[in-house]
């Protein structure tokens, strides 16, 4: 079964802010031109008085899902720092109980569920927190598994396919050599990578994709796991002159990889597309009109979704989500709430439909108040 895990962190506004931690709450009713986008604010998490950081999205189906956040300031004034997390079930999210492992100042790096009865969260002493639905199990990592981008900072890519398979890999780790760790008959075992990754997708046991640059700080490169060997694909070249940076790793199967291309030409303009991978590479323009993209998700149905955002010339930023299908450019509004506006940070495929998750901020101005989860076709 194919699994969807997304990390999004916000940084700035006088450093790192964190997310508010309260109960989940119900939204008030969505406002704006919502309505035609089919976009809703489904859950929020804490209140005007929070501040919003890091968030975490992992969906294994229509009835599965799992956010998790850091709050500081929390909005009860109780806890200065915490953690939360909460549980998509199909009808409506609520909060989950963390282990002690899991509470504030434990840093989760990386999660990801194949199940209701089988979620992974990966944290930065090297443990894995496991949930099968009932209780939570600790799980010790070999020292090499998780390994810093810098410092003490480590971000972990996961592919969960079952309590018996699960990979981690260390994103964009400074140190050498590129490996990740595949649990697999109740032990961890190293495996070679042939490039570092920055991005995970990974849809079957055999069928895994990677984005991230060749050894030794090479050129950016996407690699394939077949169930027994990687492969490499390089990036088209783009015109003399230009830079190419990809980013938004969406794979399809082994033979359909898309990213979003942003193109610097030799004069300093930019511009976006997108590059599909079909065994030869493919690029579809994006129109100017659309702005600039940062993410990438497809549903699996045809239709690709992005996240876009265009300054006016008063310098005021809107987002929209951005459809793309067979040549056609569909921008739609974000729900707002009141008088709060949404910034979404991540979309999230639902496997095995056509609907979409997105977590992100509802703002105040230029300032985050406080965590939002958007539905597409959920929640309603």
């Amino acid at each position: 079964m194919r699994t969807v895990s997304l990390t999004w962190r916000q940084t700035g506004l006088a450093g790192v802010m964190a997310l508010a931690v309260a109960a989940a709450a119900p939204p008030a009713a969505a406002s704006g031109s919502s309505g035609s986008s089919g976009w809703r604010i489904v859950s929020t998490v804490g209140s005007t008085s929070s501040r919003v950081g890091t968030g975490d999205i992992t969906v294994s189906g229509t009835s599965d899902a799992w956010t998790a956040w850091t709050c500081g300031p929390c909005a009860t004034g109780s806890k200065p720092h915490a953690n939360l997390m909460q549980h998509w079930n199909g009808q409506r999210w609520s909060q989950v109980d963390l282990p002690g492992e899991l509470r504030y100042p434990a840093v989760i790096s990386g999660m990801q569920a194949s199940s209701a009865q089988n979620l992974w969260v990966f944290t930065d002493s090297a443990r894995a927190e496991v949930f099968n639905g009932s209780r939570w199990t600790t799980k010790d990592l070999p020292s090499w598994v998780v390994r810093p981008v810098a410092g003490d900072e480590s971000s972990i890519g996961t592919a969960v396919f079952s309590p018996a398979n699960v990979w981690a890999f260390s994103l964009d780790a400074a140190r050498e050599p590129t490996l990740a760790g595949h649990y697999s008959g109740g032990s961890w075992r190293k495996e070679n990578l042939p490039i570092t990754p920055a991005q995970v997708d990974g849809l079957a046991p055999d069928d895994i994709w990677l984005y991230g640059f060749g050894k030794n700080n090479g050129p950016r490169t996407l690699a394939h796991y077949d169930g027994s060997s990687w492969d490499t694909v390089s990036f088209p070249h783009p015109a003399a002159g230009a830079t190419l940076i990809p980013a938004g790793l969406a794979a399809l199967g082994a033979k359909s990889v898309w990213l979003i291309g942003e193109v610097f030409s030799k004069s300093g303009k930019v511009s976006f597309e997108l590059l599909h991978w079909t065994g030869h590479w493919s690029t579809v323009r994006i129109p100017a009109s659309v702005g600039d993209v940062s993410q990438l998700a497809a549903d699996g149905h045809g239709r690709l979704w992005l996240i876009a955002s265009r300054t006016a010339a008063g310098g005021s930023e809107t987002t929209r989500f951005v459809r793309y299908a067979a040549g056609h450019w569909e921008s739609l509004a974000v729900p707002t709430q009141g008088k709060l506006e949404t910034e979404p940070g991540v979309l999230a495929t639902v496997p095995g439909s056509s609907s979409m998750w997105s977590i992100g901020f509802l703002v105040s101005g230029s300032t985050p108040e406080y965590g939002a989860v958007l539905g597409l076709g959920l929640g309603q």
